[in-house]
């Protein structure tokens, strides 16, 4: 497990960020609310999925453990974080306010440096670099 001050800040962040969003902030929708909660519940789907698969393997902080390689993990490296990014993605486009922009966008950055991280952990151990080659795709298959 990482001992690494910033990778923990990262992982805190990276959980919690977008929680401080505002359902009152505007009443801009950008997309139907069938729409918006179609794509919400998408991403629910693939980060309870990921953690399915991950079972005892889930934690907060990147850790060295068991390489998982079906389900979601067979498409994308982090399917855990696409979900959560699709889901505030639902959200922002049914919730559209600058705030939200800012607080979603930010959180998005906050995930990218924490896959930047958990991946430098990750790449110490030789099955995970085996398999990260076969899976190259990060979050979003042919785009990072």
């Amino acid at each position: 497990m990482s001992h690494n001050t910033t990778d923990w800040i990262l992982a805190i962040l990276g959980t919690y960020a977008a929680q401080i969003v505002s359902t009152h902030a505007s009443n801009t929708h950008l997309a139907s609310i069938t729409f918006c909660f179609i794509l919400s519940f998408i991403g629910i789907l693939v980060s309870f999925s990921a953690k399915i698969c991950l079972g005892r393997s889930f934690a907060i902080v990147a850790a060295v453990r068991v390489v998982k390689t079906y389900g979601p993990y067979r498409i994308i490296r982090h399917p855990m974080y696409a979900g959560y990014m699709l889901t505030s993605f639902g959200f922002l486009l049914y919730n559209f306010s600058l705030w939200n922009i800012c607080t979603i966008f930010s959180a998005w950055f906050v995930q990218i440096l924490r896959i930047q991280a958990e991946e430098k952990i990750l790449s110490t151990d030789p099955q995970w670099s085996l398999w990260s080659k076969h899976v190259r795709w990060k979050l979003l298959p042919f785009v990072y």
